[in-house]
């Protein structure tokens, strides 16, 4: 997936896969709900993340850039938009 910094991207489990890891300490998203239903452990049915995407990924502490806080407003709409639909449609609350 290719796309400008201050794309907010919406994700669910199944955008995911899981991959032969280097580290044994390494456990994805894919690998936990394989390994959860394995041990009849119950695991979340419906699972959203909200990634946005950065300009330099490796860099942990730097200034957001331009492009990132720009889209900071999408990012929050989005965000309570995905909780509202979730919980409207989950009956925890009721549309208003």
């Amino acid at each position: 997936m290719s796309t400008s910094p201050g794309t907010v991207i919406p994700l669910d489990a199944d955008d995911f896969s899981c991959v032969d890891s280097p580290s044994p300490l390494y456990a994805g998203l894919p690998d936990r709900k394989k390994l959860a239903a394995n041990c009849g452990i119950p695991f979340p049915r419906d699972i959203r993340i909200l990634a946005m995407e950065v300009e330099d990924p490796y860099s942990i502490g730097a200034p957001m850039t331009p492009a990132v806080v720009f889209s900071l407003q999408e990012y929050v709409r989005s965000a309570h938009m995905m909780l509202q639909t979730w919980f409207t449609s989950s009956g925890v609350l009721r549309a208003s």
